[in-house]
């Protein structure tokens, strides 16, 4: 898998939104799911029935934010993180951090 769209997840603890977030990923063409590990399982009843089969067809990888930090550096990846402090994206106030990685 070379992914250019890759959904980050953490502290989803509700497997049936889990579920619907891997279904939204597929629906986008987001070409593959990190889950982090306060994740609720992934193969969890719950969201596997909620993914209606997107869990199947993403290709997904789980590890810590430093293996995250390594998919996006080696794959050359913007690594940009939702933050309800943080600054909009598409403000003229937003400034990237140097080579996408914060």
């Amino acid at each position: 898998v070379d992914p250019r769209l890759v959904l980050a997840l953490d502290y989803i603890e509700d497997p049936g939104l889990l579920g619907t977030l891997l279904r939204a990923a597929w629906a986008f063409e987001w070409q593959a799911v990190f889950f982090l590990p306060n994740c609720v399982d992934p193969f969890h009843p719950k969201c596997i029935r909620a993914s209606q089969g997107a869990l199947f067809e993403v290709p997904f990888f789980k590890g810590k934010v430093e293996d995250l930090q390594k998919l996006c550096r080696r794959n050359q990846l913007s690594f940009c993180v939702s933050n309800p402090a943080g600054v909009d994206l598409g403000s003229p106030d937003y400034d990237p951090p140097p080579n996408g990685l914060a």
